[in-house]
């Protein structure tokens, strides 16, 4: 009788450890959930939050032509001069060197009207292209770079005259 309750307490100890790893996230996984994160910050113009996700160093090739750092960054969230009623993003690829994690993918956005995106783009649906970086620190992650860039929509082709 004791090896049988030796055996599934065994069983059961085995049974739970196989689900603490499997719920425990991969490294891509926990870096994708601080980008998500990110987003729902720029989503929400939660610049209090972001202010704790940025690191030190963030720089940002925004879509608008400029170079922002953080400073600028945060002042224009908490302006709502960043602002968007939508933003969903698709990463395509996540990498993790070391300390440093790169997310890859493309963001549909739907600028504010007195937004910096509104205003230079229109009030409608932009696709974009995406790199964030994050870099560990003290195990966490931070909000280290970004390069965002509208993409154009796909023209149709012109007409050609066939080779002779």
């Amino acid at each position: 009788m004791r090896s049988v309750v030796m055996i599934g307490w065994l069983g059961l100890m085995l049974a739970a450890s196989g689900a603490a790893a499997q719920s425990t996230p991969s490294p891509e996984a926990d870096l994708l959930a601080v980008d998500d994160q990110e987003r729902a910050l720029v989503l929400t113009d939660n610049a209090a939050e972001m202010e704790r996700l940025a690191h030190p160093d963030l720089h940002i090739n925004a879509p608008t032509n400029e170079v922002l750092d953080r400073t600028e960054f945060l002042r224009r969230l908490k302006g709502k001069i960043i602002a968007f009623e939508k933003l969903k993003r698709i990463p395509e690829q996540v990498f993790i060197s070391g300390d440093v994690g790169i997310i890859m993918g493309r963001e549909e956005v739907y600028p504010t009207p007195t937004s910096e995106s509104g205003q230079l783009f229109g009030v409608r649906t932009i696709m974009r292209r995406y790199t964030n970086i994050y870099q560990r620190v003290d195990g966490r992650w931070r909000f280290l770079a970004r390069h965002a860039n509208v993409v154009a929509p796909p023209t149709p082709p012109s007409p050609t005259t066939p080779p002779k």
